[in-house]
């Protein structure tokens, strides 16, 4: 097995790992008019919003990273204070799950 001892200098990859919801385009464009609209509603909630890395105008997800979980948090709580903080801004029950994306500009 090869070990690479270095860095990558011409990688320009990122990527995110959240649980949380994914809201399409169409939902967003009708509810809150835009992204900005969609942001604001969520300014002073426990969750953020995220912009996919590959295709920014088919929706946008809300959600916490997976490292945002507290230490004396299971990860049931930490599941439940994501889908409460999002249905309380949403004002309807939502489904969350893991979320990942992924980019690649170069």
């Amino acid at each position: 097995m090869k070990t690479r001892n270095g860095f990558v200098s011409n990688s320009s990859t990122s990527s995110f790992l959240i649980y949380g919801a994914f809201f399409e385009e169409e939902y967003i464009v009708k509810h809150y008019g835009d992204h900005d609209g969609f942001e604001e509603a969520f300014k002073g909630s426990k969750v953020a919003v995220v912009y996919p890395c590959v295709e920014y105008d088919s929706g946008l997800y809300v959600g916490l990273s997976w490292d945002a979980i507290e230490d004396n948090e299971t990860g049931g709580q930490f599941k439940e204070k994501i889908k409460t903080a999002i249905e309380k801004v949403i004002g309807k029950d939502v489904e969350c799950s893991t979320h990942e994306d992924a980019g690649y500009d170069g």
